[in-house]
């Protein structure tokens, strides 16, 4: 859940650097077109941004000469029992989750569990009403009183409309909707709240968009009608605010601002707009180094001391030289598999007192080398979490016994392995 919660905190400054720069930029001069396409890319370009910027925050860097190097099965130390076997994920689960871990999951759920009740009843609205088809749209006559809306290929208005003089004004303005797919825009925007429900610039720029997609209906309307005649008709239909968020209702309760819109010179150029928006690049590469270089967070290649902790014997390990190979096709292996491994842990590692006292947990990437005899050679904390934790973790790696060595091409080669020892508080 972390690394996930890391991605989004990326993609969440990228997005307010978006928003940011949405809301000085924009002015008094709107392009129309061009404000929508930046604002559904934000979204877009902030989500990959985070995807391809990422260096997770929980994994060592590799040096060259190192190579790849291949990861265990995390291991968990849990202070209230000593410890559990990694291979029980349901256990390990439920001991290193909490509350903000599930925060997320909880409110993702209720937000997406939302949006299918509300396309479920514009479903039933479809079919409890009477549908008729108009050119490329079709109509779903509501026998109750509620502001025209749409969505995709489908308009749902009141039965009066149909008698009165401003019907062919309201279906054109749902058309627009149609033709210009601004309810492929919404889903897109609410799909975007499952994972941005917690960020400003969300709200900030699902409003902008509602208002857009009014300003772009509206100009489309202008094409064959009269202004005065159009905002005559707006004001007519605006029978109250009923809609549902992922329809474009006629009605959005800002008709002034629309009335001020239709008055402006709609011969807009996007060449300033474009000038303008070439300033926001040199926030997002300063924001993409930054978090991409981890900066402070390096890990470090520390070993523990012998007088760090007593009980730690000294280590001499013979000297050996070669290659370290990251692709071999005969793995090494502890003695009897996996699980005989996760026992061996279990045995040795305990939490130590101290630790548990100040209250310090944290991940421990401890990275080791299986020789071509099978010995364990070159540990390393490449990421450490406290003196305590670091050394017990060291002490219990350098203890294994022998592993059968990996093989690649009929030979032993040497293969570095990093082993994830996580030390969970309950």
């Amino acid at each position: 859940m972390e690394p996930f919660i890391n991605f989004m905190i990326r993609a969440s400054v990228y997005l307010l650097i978006f928003s940011a720069g949405y809301a000085l930029l924009k002015g008094n001069q709107l392009h129309v077109r061009y404000q929508r396409i930046f604002i559904l890319t934000s979204f877009a370009i902030s989500l990959l941004l985070a995807s391809v910027g990422i260096i997770p925050l929980n994994i060592p860097v590799v040096t060259e000469s190192q190579g790849v190097i291949r990861s265990l099965p995390e291991f968990i130390v849990v202070a209230q029992s000593g410890i559990m076997e990694s291979g029980n994920q349901l256990f390990m689960m439920v001991n290193s989750i909490s509350w903000w871990h599930l925060l997320p999951i909880v409110v993702f759920m209720l937000l997406f569990v939302r949006l299918c009740v509300r396309l479920f009843h514009i479903y039933r609205m479809i079919q409890n009403h009477p549908v008729e088809k108009n050119g490329e749209v079709s109509l779903v006559i509501m026998s109750n009183d509620v502001s025209p809306f749409s969505f995709l290929r489908w308009i749902f208005i009141p039965e009066h409309i149909r008698g009165s003089h401003h019907f062919d004004k309201v279906i054109m303005h749902e058309q627009a909707h149609y033709r210009l797919r601004h309810s492929w825009d919404v889903i897109f925007i609410e799909i975007m709240r499952l994972l941005f429900w917690f960020h400003p610039s969300w709200y900030f720029f699902r409003n902008e968009l509602q208002s857009l997609h009014e300003f772009e209906a509206d100009s489309f309307v202008l094409r064959k009608f009269k202004v005065t005649d159009y905002q005559r008709a707006l004001l007519d239909c605006a029978l109250g605010a009923y809609y549902i968020p992922v329809t474009n209702p006629f009605n959005v309760l800002m008709i002034k601002k629309r009335f001020m819109m239709m008055t402006k010179n709609h011969t807009q150029k996007a060449g300033p707009w474009l000038i303008k928006t070439i300033l926001l690049v040199p926030f997002l590469v300063a924001a993409f180094m930054i978090q991409s270089c981890d900066i402070g967070d390096k890990p470090a290649e520390t070993e523990a001391t012998v007088s760090d902790v007593e009980e730690i014997k000294q280590y001499e390990a013979p000297e050996y030289s070669g290659k370290i190979y990251d692709n071999v096709d005969q793995d090494p292996e502890f003695i009897g598999g996996q699980s005989e491994l996760m026992k061996y842990l279990q045995s040795n590692l305990t939490y130590p007192t101290q630790a548990r006292t100040d209250s310090v947990q944290g991940t421990v990437f401890v990275t080791f080398v299986v020789e071509k005899d099978g010995k364990i050679n070159d540990v390393k904390i490449l990421r450490g979490v406290s003196n305590e934790l670091d050394t017990v973790s060291l002490r219990v790696v350098k203890a294994m016994p022998d592993w059968k060595p990996g093989y690649q091409e009929g030979e032993p080669v040497r293969v570095q392995y990093n082993l994830p020892i996580r030390f969970v508080l309950n």
